[in-house]
Parts: structure tokens; C-alpha cells; sequence
């Protein structure tokens, strides 16, 4: 599996709200077994412009992966999504690995107010085969919008700023991960 996390870090996700966009980080990466031949986690921050925070293949254990989760800092700026769905369609191609059953999941975080069109890009992605789960989060959430970039209502989750939802989501990456869709939670609980 290869998973992309889409984190907002405009200027109104910063703060604890942004703090808890690494929470979430921290309890999904505990379902997933990361490796060569495992899971892969990337990290993509974005604002007004795009960051690679890690890539794909670029931990070969947990431990690894977490140093790099708390080394992540809040960017501040716009909030340009479709321009990092974008990003994110590249880096899923160039990451395409030998073995085409793979799934592929972007799990995009924001308050759904998007300073570009975020919908162009996010039927490119469902178009190239990646599942797209929608977190959205802070006070003044679009829900128009993250459901339209999910492409389906209950891949769209919302008020990520609070601790019961986060768990619902969670629980809800865990439950797809163990469904039919894909196998990528493999003997890890949750927190």
C-alpha cells in the first residue's frame, strides 16, 4: 500500500489544529506495517506552494518513519489543494511500484476552503486509481467540498479538531484497510 497524506498548513490550520493533523498521522501510521516490501507512507504539506516532507520508499521501519513525522513543521499560507492534489498525482506515478496491485490512497486534510479548484485534480487522481479520503478540519468546515473531493460522502470525514471524530476516522482507515478495498492494517490496534 502506499498512502500520501495531504496536510493543510495554511495559515488557518495552524496551532493545535495543526497539531492534531499529527496526531492522526502518528495513530495511522500505528495500523500499518512500513517497509520495502510493506506499507509506504509520503508526506505532502501544503499551502500556497507544495513541500515534500518524505517521500515513498523512504523508511524501512516504523521508528524511521516517526523521526521524520515529528521533524514536520506548519508551512503557513494559502491554501492551494488542487495544486498539491496535483503534486500528489505526480509522486504516486513516479512511485508506481513492480507490482500494479498496490493500492493507493491520498488522504487529503483541509477546512475545504480552497483558494484554487481542488475538483480537476481530484478526478485525476480517482481516474489513476487512488482512493481519496477527505479529513476535514478546523471550525469553519466547506463539507460541500471535501465530499466533492472524495468523490463519496463516507470517504469524507470532518471536525478533525476534536478528539471523537479522530477516532472515528481512525477507526474508519482501519476498516477499510481491512476490507475488500485493500489490505494494509495488519495486526497493529489502534491507540
Amino acid at each position: 500500500l502506499n498512502v500520501m497524506f495531504l496536510l493543510d498548513g495554511s495559515g488557518s490550520v495552524s496551532g493545535s489544529t495543526f497539531a492534531m493533523q499529527m496526531k492522526m498521522l502518528d495513530k495511522i501510521s500505528n495500523l500499518m506495517h512500513i517497509g520495502t516490501n510493506e506499507s509506504q507512507i509520503a508526506v505532502l504539506q501544503y499551502a500556497g506552494f507544495t513541500r515534500l516532507e518524505f517521500g515513498f520508499d523512504n523508511h524501512q521501519n516504523h521508528d524511521d518513519l516517526l523521526k521524520s513525522l515529528r521533524a514536520i513543521r506548519h508551512m503557513s499560507g494559502t491554501t492551494k489543494t488542487g495544486k498539491a492534489m496535483m503534486k500528489a498525482l505526480e509522486l504516486f506515478q513516479k512511485a508506481k511500484r513492480e507490482d500494479s496491485d498496490v493500492s493507493q490512497v491520498a488522504v487529503v486534510v483541509t477546512d475545504g476552503h480552497s483558494h484554487d479548484n481542488p475538483l480537476p485534480a481530484a478526478e485525476a487522481l480517482r481516474a489513476a486509481g487512488i482512493t481519496i479520503l477527505t479529513l476535514g478540519i478546523g471550525d469553519h468546515i466547506n463539507r460541500e467540498e471535501i465530499v466533492r473531493i472524495s468523490g463519496k460522502d463516507e470517504l469524507a470525514f470532518q471536525n478533525l479538531h476534536k478528539d471523537v471524530p479522530l477516532e472515528h476516522f481512525v477507526a474508519g482507515f482501519k476498516n477499510l484497510s481491512q476490507g475488500e478495498h485493500c489490505e494494509y492494517a495488519r495486526g497493529r490496534p489502534a491507540d
